[in-house]
C-alpha cells in the first residue's frame, strides 16, 4: 500500500493507494469515501485489497479534518465539502498517468455511498459507481431526538459566547447523546475501526445540523452511468425504500437487497458485499471501453 496526496480548496489531504500486482499501467481505479466520521481505514481496507487483487486500484481517501489529512477544524462533517473533496481526488486520479482516465469508478458506505452518487452525477470522469446502503437525506426518527436537538442548541450558544464548539460521538449505545444509536451502530464501529490508528468516536455537534441541510436525491436522479446498489430491507439509517425512490427515474440500476439492518449488512454478508463490489467494478471498469455499456442491465 502507497500514499497519494491530492489538494482541495488549499488543503492537502491523504489516501492510501492499492495498487495492483504485475500487469501494466494505466490502471482501472477506483475512489472511495470514508462514511459518516469515518477514516479510510473503517471497513474499507479488505475491499480495496481484494479490488487490487483483481487488478483495480483503488484511491481511498481522508476527507479534510479527518484521519491523516490536512483541515480544520477537526471531525467536522461538511458534505458538500467532502464531494469536493471526493471530486478533487478524482480530478487527480485522472491526471496521474498510472491510472486510466477513461475508467474511473467511485463507490463508498453510507454517506460515503451518497457522495458516490453525487461524484456518479456530477463529475464527467466516472464510468461506473457502487453505492452501498447510501445515504439520501435525513429520516427524522420517532419519537423525535430531543437530546439531539437539545445539543444543538446548547452548541449554538457556546459558539456564540466564543467558546469551543461541542462535539458528539460518533456512535454510541442505544438511547445516548450520538449521532448514531440504533442497527448496533457502536458494537460495528468499535469492531470496524479497531484497526484505524487515527478514527476518532466524535465529530462536531455542528455536524448534526449540516446532516440536516444535506440530500444527494437530486443527484441521486441525474445518475446515467453504470450503477449497482446494495441496500437493507431493515435499515433505520438509510431506508431502503428512500433510496429507491430517490434511484426511480434512473435506468438499469443493479439492486441488490439484504434482509438486515444497516450495519448487519457488513457483518452478516461481508463476503458478499464485498463480492458484489469487486465484481461490479470488474464488469464495469476492467473491458475495453468500446465494449462497456452506459447502463448495463
Amino acid at each position: 500500500m502507497d500514499r497519494f496526496e491530492f489538494v482541495v480548496e488549499s488543503t492537502v489531504c491523504r489516501a492510501d493507494l492499492y495498487l495492483p500486482v504485475g500487469g501494466g499501467s494505466p490502471h482501472p481505479v477506483t475512489v472511495v469515501g470514508p462514511g459518516f466520521g469515518g477514516t479510510k481505514e473503517v471497513l474499507y481496507p479488505p475491499y480495496c485489497r481484494d479490488l487490487a487483487d483483481h487488478g483495480i486500484a483503488v484511491v481511498a481517501i481522508d476527507y479534510p479534518g479527518f484521519g491523516d489529512s490536512d483541515g480544520t477544524p477537526r471531525q467536522h462533517i461538511d458534505p458538500p465539502h467532502q464531494a469536493r473533496a471526493l471530486s478533487a481526488a478524482i480530478d487527480a486520479v485522472a491526471n496521474d498517468p498510472r491510472f486510466a482516465a477513461d475508467r474511473i469508478g467511485v463507490w463508498g458506505s453510507s454517506l460515503g455511498g451518497g457522495h458516490a452518487l453525487v461524484m456518479a452525477a456530477r463529475h464527467p470522469r466516472v464510468a461506473a459507481a457502487c453505492a452501498l446502503v447510501p445515504f439520501i437525506r435525513y429520516r427524522p426518527s420517532w419519537p423525535p431526538r430531543l437530546d439531539l436537538g437539545a445539543e444543538i442548541v446548547r452548541d449554538l450558544i457556546a459558539r456564540m459566547l466564543g467558546r469551543p464548539a461541542r462535539h458528539v460521538p460518533v456512535a454510541g449505545p442505544s438511547g445516548s447523546l450520538a449521532a448514531m444509536a440504533t442497527d448496533g451502530a457502536l458494537e460495528w464501529m468499535t469492531d470496524m475501526a479497531s484497526p484505524a490508528t487515527t478514527f476518532v468516536n466524535s465529530v462536531t455537534s455542528a455536524s448534526l445540523v449540516n446532516m440536516l441541510r444535506w440530500s444527494t436525491a437530486a443527484d441521486a436522479a441525474r445518475v446515467r452511468v453504470p450503477l449497482r446498489v446494495v441496500l437493507a430491507t431493515d435499515d433505520s439509517i438509510t431506508p431502503a425504500a428512500m433510496v429507491r425512490r430517490a434511484l426511480r427515474r434512473v435506468d438499469g440500476v443493479d439492486y441488490v437487497e439484504f434482509p438486515n439492518s444497516h450495519f448487519e449488512v457488513f457483518t452478516d454478508h461481508a463476503d458478499e458485499v464485498r463480492h458484489l463490489l469487486v465484481s461490479w467494478f470488474v464488469r464495469t471498469l476492467l473491458d475495453p471501453p468500446s465494449t462497456r455499456s452506459r447502463n448495463p442491465s
